[in-house]
């Protein structure tokens, strides 16, 4: 079966979101200063044992514009090799957008997205730390 290019596109968004609720993360750290406004970190990515599904992810971010991500290489050990795709600030912030629009089916899943939203809101009162270079 053949799709136009607007349905391979809304299928490869699926794809995405599905992929990233199955099998990504998202971190917050927030850091509270005496001195300064408050700062945070957010991280969000996706690990794997084989590299050809987060190829696959980074490809679709790629066509959708989202080009801020790198995919690192890591030896748990001797006999296995980890594979995860980071998004940095930018990267996640756009992927958080799109995610928003899906039903998550994790309540959790839900509120640590809305909650990435907000900070990124404030962000004209908050610094950033820990961005993936």
């Amino acid at each position: 079966m053949w799709m136009s290019k607007k349905e391979q596109l809304a299928y490869d968004i699926g794809w995405a979101v599905g992929f990233w609720v199955g099998e990504g993360w998202l971190t917050i750290q927030k850091r509270k200063c005496k001195t300064k406004s408050d700062s945070f970190s957010l991280q969000m990515g996706v690990t794997q044992n084989e590299i050809l599904c987060l190829k696959r992810f980074g490809e679709i971010l790629d066509s959708i514009g989202i080009n801020d991500y790198k995919i690192h290489t890591s030896h748990a050990n001797r006999k296995n090799i980890q594979y995860a795709l980071y998004l940095n600030q930018k990267g996640a912030k756009q992927f958080l957008k799109i995610l928003k629009q899906f039903p998550l089916y994790s309540e959790k899943r839900e509120e640590k997205v809305l909650e990435a939203l907000k900070y990124f809101s404030e962000s004209e009162k908050t610094s950033f730390w820990g961005d993936i270079e």
